[in-house]
């Protein structure tokens, strides 16, 4: 039995999930177990870390199995953190009712035609036929939403902007294992 499974028997821990996830609190608590033992970098986070971490995902309603992919329980050194995961935000963008459209799309060589630096609307020339568009190099990626009250938003970034913001802000980024590496 690992250090977590002891710990969130704690009668404490109990009640905080409960409170939180009513009746799911148990269904909870095991995949919480459950994610932890089957990653080697948690094995070894402090149990109240991965307890907080977790209890951030219930309190927003989110699943931490991570083939789900809505949250995260990242691990740095002794400590484990939350992270949310696009599904995460676009569930949670879902619930408020205010979305009418939310998209990411991969850019490829030649789609990309600029940006009205006044509007800050992005231009695109897509490319239709899939077989040719997948045989070309990905250029970036671009991030679109709009609101039913009519309010868009846009945001491209280019494969170096990408590779730059991982950089800078992903501590998992150096890693040879992270996500920034394998996918």
């Amino acid at each position: 039995m690992s250090n977590l499974s002891i710990f969130v028997e704690q009668p404490d821990i109990q009640e905080r999930f409960k409170k939180v996830l009513g009746k799911n609190s148990q269904a909870f608590i095991a995949s919480m177990v459950n994610v932890a033992s089957n990653n080697n970098h948690l094995v070894n986070a402090e149990p109240m870390s991965i307890v907080n971490a977790c209890m951030i995902s219930a309190t927003l309603g989110l699943s931490i199995d991570p083939n789900i992919g809505q949250a995260y329980i990242i691990p740095y050194g002794k400590k484990a953190q939350f992270q949310i995961g696009y599904k995460g935000l676009i569930d949670l963008c879902q619930r408020t009712g205010m979305y009418k459209t939310i998209n990411v799309e991969p850019v490829y060589e030649g789609e990309f035609r600029g940006i009205d630096r006044l509007t800050g609307e992005i231009k695109f020339d897509w490319i239709q036929d899939n077989n040719r568009r997948k045989s070309l190099k990905q250029v970036g990626t671009v991030a679109y939403f709009e609101l039913k009250t009519g309010f868009k938003k846009s945001l491209y970034m280019t494969y170096e902007e990408l590779m730059a913001h991982a950089t800078k802000y992903s501590k998992s980024y150096s890693r040879a294992d992270s996500i920034w590496k394998t996918d």
